[in-house]
C-alpha cells in the first residue's frame, strides 16, 4: 500500500513539474532521492528509472538522459545511504550532485538544456526544498 502511495505521489509531482518547468524546483528528483534514502536498492532504482522516464517522455529532446541520470543517482543514493550516517542535510548535497550530473549530461549531449537563469533558479529552489521533501517522505516511513 505504501509503494502504491509513493507511485501516485511520484506521478503527481511529475504533473506539477510539468507546470512549473524550467523555473521551478526539480520535485521529481527530490522525491526520488528521498525514496532512495528509505527504500531498498531495487525499489530506489526502479523509482529513479520511472521518474526519469516520465520526464523523458514529456521532453523528447532529452530522451534517455533523465532515465539514465535518475536511475544511477537513485541507486548511488541507496548505496551511499548504507555507508553515510543518517542526517537530513546530506540529501541537499546529493541533490546538488545529481543536478550537476543532470545538467552536465544535457550539456554534453546537446539536448536543449535550459539557459543559465532557469538552471540557477531551479537549482536554488531544489536545494532549498531538499530537506523538507526528505522530512515529508520520512514521515511516511515512521512506524505508527
Amino acid at each position: 500500500m505504501k509503494r502504491l502511495l509513493l507511485a501516485i505521489l511520484l506521478y503527481a509531482l511529475f504533473l506539477v513539474h510539468l507546470l512549473i518547468a524550467p523555473w521551478g524546483p526539480d520535485l521529481v528528483l527530490l522525491f526520488v532521492l528521498a525514496i532512495a534514502v528509505h527504500e531498498t536498492r531495487l525499489a530506489a532504482t526502479a523509482g529513479g528509472i520511472i521518474g526519469g522516464l516520465l520526464l523523458d517522455i514529456a521532453s523528447p529532446a532529452s530522451l534517455g538522459i533523465n532515465t539514465l541520470v535518475y536511475g544511477i543517482v537513485s541507486y548511488a543514493t541507496a548505496v551511499l545511504h548504507d555507508i553515510i550516517t543518517r542526517g537530513r542535510f546530506y540529501i541537499a548535497a546529493l541533490a546538488l550532485l545529481a543536478l550537476c550530473v543532470k545538467y552536465l549530461a544535457q550539456l554534453l549531449i546537446g539536448s536543449g538544456a535550459a539557459g543559465v537563469g532557469p538552471v540557477l533558479v531551479s537549482s536554488a529552489t531544489t536545494l532549498a526544498l531538499a530537506v523538507p521533501v526528505e522530512w515529508a517522505v520520512a514521515r511516511l516511513y515512521r512506524p505508527r
